[in-house]
């Protein structure tokens, strides 16, 4: 076949790449001779046919696709260390015109995308986090064969993240030398919360979200098999030493906390201390890194389009079946402007989007009725891959009709680090690509929904944060998800088209029907206080922005006949203090239950929370979800202002240590908002709070365990 293939060419071949791959995964017990010989063949038997064939030496160039993961992966002796890419790296290394690249997974292939088989799909899902794009592959590529021209090398590897692959795939003497260093590496986990450093390992592993994980559950229910639990046992290693067996043995995530927890001293006291400033600059450095790989092809200083809004909008919508989506869809389907909603979400294997939709509308009180408007079509999608993960004929649609993309959908994880934020941050670099190839480029609107976490390491609280770009990286860091949202917004805003950040703060439920999410962090507090009978206190304001009033806000600017500037602060213009919110959700909790809560300093409500902990089954635990938040809420009472005496907050400082925000610009373009200073608009008002707890008892959330 490839005799007839080359008998067929028009013009000499003046060079090759190697590209098969074959994945035949199993522990090296479990390995036999099909499998070695699919992986053998696919690799070097490709290099000996065309040797057979062709004089390789005397092509321009010869390049073999190996594998980064040859310096060791669990469950690939087959693919990797001994057999297929080592050969295939020494047969090449015999030409002077050849070389291999130890290459990383790379995005939108079969292998990772899971049409290959589903389970080394999901086997390969712990290699995203330091993946290639295939453009970068490409680059790589043509690097390498200019590199040929100062002489011949063996295997070229590219500028890779040793300390993202040492997470990924454990410790080695291979690549130990190219991380930061093991003593750094340590610091740089003691200055987070380890709890959270293990449990997203562990997650990454087991591929499971954040909501369906229990610490108690064995991680075999999870689909632990003998190669993921080796995998874990290297990633685990840092820190404590199991065996696969021992994982297998039906191990808890609680009892990984516990072996961790003696196998080494805690080296650092109670709370979160700052990073230091060799961790800020190295972070920076990395926010930096990525920003430039996902802006390749933008130019920063091309002059901003001011085109006219499009009449009859058409809309692109991302997580629409969430809260906040929710509500962004149900006031497009009922604005008469706006003439179709492309409603784009991830696919479920558990539910159609039209069922999860309809129960996002109802679990809000929000008219189910629209999701029949003939106006609405829902896209099943993946953002990150080519595409969007459409079919050409849909992709093309979306392209030439759509005039507004509204960027909504982002994982919610507070805890996990950047790395896991990657596929977002991709996606949102696919949509805008996109929305810049649309035909009406000079007027299409993107609207990116941020956070106030984007500038979480402000340092100066006596300023507000500017409703502008912040080009200094450092401010950002602090947790991956504020962190992965700023490189978004630095992406957004290079991106030469009329893209505006809304920078979004803590939403509270919605200020007409009181939704409120029972998983959130508020709920959760309130629910935990039913075993305390009081609840916590604290200095500072809370500018929470009712969920009900964040899309009208952001739509307002997206529909503006004039062109909205690239960034608005999104926070409530009236804010009250913590004092008051929660003196009258006490005051209504008090007459719904029947008994009296008090007040408590934020630090004592947590200290006797966890002594409370000390003195229960782990059955009667789970009627304390704030628990699982301990050490978050911690960090937050520590980072509040005093609390003044006579409950005023003169310096207007934010509670949990968050900067201040100017809303000059958002307040100019959105009516919604001015009209909220209003007194009765105020957050967390009596009646607002009554509001919260009856949704909440409507819920079940205030039944005592």
């Amino acid at each position: 076949a490839m005799g007839a293939v080359l008998s067929r060419m028009q013009k000499p071949l003046g060079g090759c790449v190697f590209l098969a791959t074959a994945f035949d995964d199993r522990l090296f017990h479990a390995q036999d001779s099909a499998s070695f010989s699919r992986s053998y063949s696919a690799k070097v038997g490709s290099v000996e046919t065309l040797e057979a064939l062709v004089d390789l030496g005397a092509l321009d160039f010869v390049i073999g696709l190996s594998s980064a993961t040859t310096w060791g992966n669990i469950g690939q002796t087959n693919y990797t260390r001994q057999v297929a890419n080592t050969i295939m790296e020494g047969k090449l290394a015999r030409y002077h015109n050849a070389f291999s690249i130890a290459a990383p997974a790379i995005f939108n292939t079969t292998s990772m995308t899971g049409t290959v088989t589903t389970s080394n799909a999901e086997r390969a899902s712990h290699l995203t986090t330091w993946a290639l794009s295939p453009e970068e592959l490409c680059n790589c590529l043509e690097d390498g064969i200019l590199k040929l021209q100062d002489g011949p090398f063996g295997v070229y590897v590219p500028a890779l993240d040793f300390d993202v692959i040492t997470e990924s795939l454990g410790p080695s003497h291979l690549y130990g030398h190219m991380t930061r260093g093991s003593q750094q590496q340590g610091a740089a986990v003691d200055g987070e919360d380890l709890h959270n450093v293990l449990q997203s390992l562990v997650l990454q592993v087991v591929d499971v979200a954040a909501d369906d994980f229990s610490a108690e559950v064995p991680l075999t229910t999870y689909g632990l098999d003998s190669l993921t639990a080796g995998r874990l046992s290297s990633a685990l290693r840092p820190w404590v030493t199991l065996s696969q067996m021992q994982l297998l043995g039906d191990m808890t995530f609680a009892e990984i906390e516990a072996r961790v927890a003696k196998a080494q001293q805690p080296k650092h006291e109670e709370g979160a201390p700052g990073a230091s400033n060799a961790d800020v600059a190295a972070g920076a450095a990395e926010l930096e890194r990525m920003i430039s790989k996902y802006s390749i092809g933008f130019d920063v200083n091309a002059k901003r389009p001011t085109g006219p809004l499009l009449p009859n909008s058409v809309i692109l919508i991302t997580g629409t079946t969430g809260g906040l989506g929710s509500y962004f869809l149900a006031q497009l389907l009922a604005d008469s402007g706006v003439s179709r909603v492309y409603a784009f979400n991830r696919p479920s294997e558990k539910r159609t989007v039209l069922e999860r939709q309809a129960a996002g509308f109802a679990a809000r009180q929000l008219d189910v009725s629209l999701l029949s408007s003939k106006k609405l079509v829902f896209v099943e999608g993946d953002a990150t891959a080519s595409q969007l993960g459409l079919d050409k004929e849909m992709y093309e649609t979306l392209r030439r009709s759509v005039t507004v993309i509204i960027h909504n959908a982002w994982r919610l994880d507070l805890n996990a680090p950047l790395k896991t934020f990657v596929p977002n941050i991709a996606g949102t670099r696919n949509l805008l690509d996109m929305a810049r190839a649309s035909p009406h480029a000079d007027s299409i609107r993107f609207a990116f929904i941020s956070t106030i976490g984007s500038t979480q390491n402000w340092r100066d609280l006596s300023q507000q944060v500017p409703e502008e770009i912040v080009q200094d990286a450092s401010l950002a860091v602090l947790r991956g998800y504020g962190e992965g949202k700023y490189v978004a917004e630095r992406i957004v805003a290079a991106s030469g088209i009329q893209s505006s950040v809304f920078r979004v703060g803590q939403l509270s439920g919605a200020s007409d029907t009181g939704a409120w999410s029972v998983t959130e962090w508020v709920p959760e507090i309130v629910k935990s206080s039913l075993k305390l009978g009081s609840l916590p206190d604290a200095g500072g304001m809370v500018s929470w922005l009712p969920m009900n009033k964040t899309a009208p806000v952001v739509l307002d600017a997206v529909f503006s006949p004039d062109s909205p500037p690239a960034v608005f602060n999104l926070v409530h213009p009236r804010p009250v203090t913590w004092h008051a919110m929660m003196s009258n959700l006490a005051k209504s909790l008090s007459a719904v239950q029947g008994r009296t809560f008090e007040l408590v300093p934020f630090l004592d409500w947590l200290n006797e929370l966890e002594r409370l902990s000390a003195t229960l089954s782990a059955e009667e635990t789970q009627a304390i979800p704030a628990l699982k938040l301990l050490d978050r809420l911690r960090i937050y009472a520590e980072a509040c202002p005093p609390l003044s005496s006579d409950f005023t907050e003169p310096e207007l400082r934010e509670s949990g240590g968050w900067a201040r925000l100017s809303l000059d610009k958002m307040l100019a373009f959105s009516p919604t908002l001015r009209a909220m200073r209003e007194p009765e608009e105020m957050i967390g008002s009596e009646e607002q709070a009554a509001t919260f707890v009856q949704y909440w008892r409507r819920q079940g959330l205030l039944t005592s365990a």
